[in-house]
């Protein structure tokens, strides 16, 4: 089952030491990539964040907010900075003076400044603080994964519809290219005919020459190879658990790669036609595999 790299998961527990609470986006990226917005009281817990993240997701851009509400129990003690609220009295004194103010700054005011109230670091029970945010983490990837899980399930649908609607141009190409290339051996030795009258007919080896060179026009290596990146697409997508994103685009180059050859090798209306098409459902195929983990 393929997973979708675009997801959002929630989650939010409560335990004795306060309530946690963590969101996490995911957007299309190449490789695995994570941005996490922690208060810098828990930052000392940001790698553990990441570890359990990188255990289960293996590509994408995933944002991650940690939000915490310590309780009145809660082992940590909260102590005042003093010299940054002196200095922001200070500094709002002056900007009062300069616009001729009298009003004094507001603890309202006040409260939204970063670094007023410090965290102490010496946090009693820090193996509870990690306990408790990972076990939120793993829970908002839960969500997270569900989500990717049904996302998944849709892309799943539309990228094998689209490989199946190509079987059947592949199929026609493998009946018009041999018609082809016979036609095109037909034409060589009569221009051959034309040029040296009476010798092409009794010389075997200008013959072989003109059946060798016919044989570069030959597409049936190319729809074999063609057939074979299919049937691997469809078994890595069978098997996927995840984490296939970047296999499945590779089998699209060369899919398209053995496209191009055949096009470049057929005179063949009918055959240039096909590849086109062919040509656009796999663009089809390698746009929605952009989204895929």
């Amino acid at each position: 089952m393929l997973k979708s790299m675009t997801a959002f998961g929630r989650a939010t527990i409560t335990t004795n030491i306060g309530r946690f609470a963590v969101e996490i986006q995911s957007v299309n990226r190449k490789y695995l990539e994570v941005n996490s917005f922690i208060p810098r009281e828990f930052v000392r817990f940001d790698p553990d964040i990441k570890k359990c993240i990188g255990d289960r997701i293996h590509r994408g851009q995933l944002n991650l907010k940690l939000s915490v509400a310590l309780s009145d129990s809660a082992p940590v003690k909260v102590t005042p900075n003093r010299v940054l609220a002196r200095q922001l009295g200070e500094a709002w004194k002056a900007i009062a003076e300069e616009i001729g103010s009298k009003d004094a700054p507001s603890l309202g005011l006040l409260k939204g400044e970063s670094g007023l109230l410090v965290l102490e670091d010496a946090i009693e029970d820090e193996q509870g603080f990690r306990e408790a945010i990972l076990a939120v983490c793993e829970e908002a990837i839960d969500r997270l994964m569900e989500m990717k899980t049904l996302e998944g399930k849709a892309l799943e649908k539309d990228i094998l519809d689209s490989l199946g609607e190509i079987v059947p141009l592949i199929d026609m190409v493998e009946e018009k290219a041999p018609q082809a290339t016979e036609r095109y051996r037909k034409k060589l030795k009569e221009r051959l005919e034309e040029i040296l009258p009476g010798v092409v007919e009794n010389e075997e080896r200008i013959l072989r020459e003109i059946s060798m060179y016919a044989e570069k026009v030959d597409v049936s290596e190319e729809i074999m190879r063609l057939r074979s990146h299919i049937s691997q697409f469809r078994e890595t997508v069978e098997k996927s658990d995840g984490g296939v994103g970047k296999k499945l685009d590779f089998l699209v180059q060369e899919m398209n790669r053995e496209a191009n050859t055949i096009a470049s090798k057929s005179n063949e209306i009918s055959v240039s036609h096909a590849v086109v098409d062919i040509k656009g459902l796999l663009e089809r195929v390698r746009e929605q595999i952009q989204n895929v983990e």
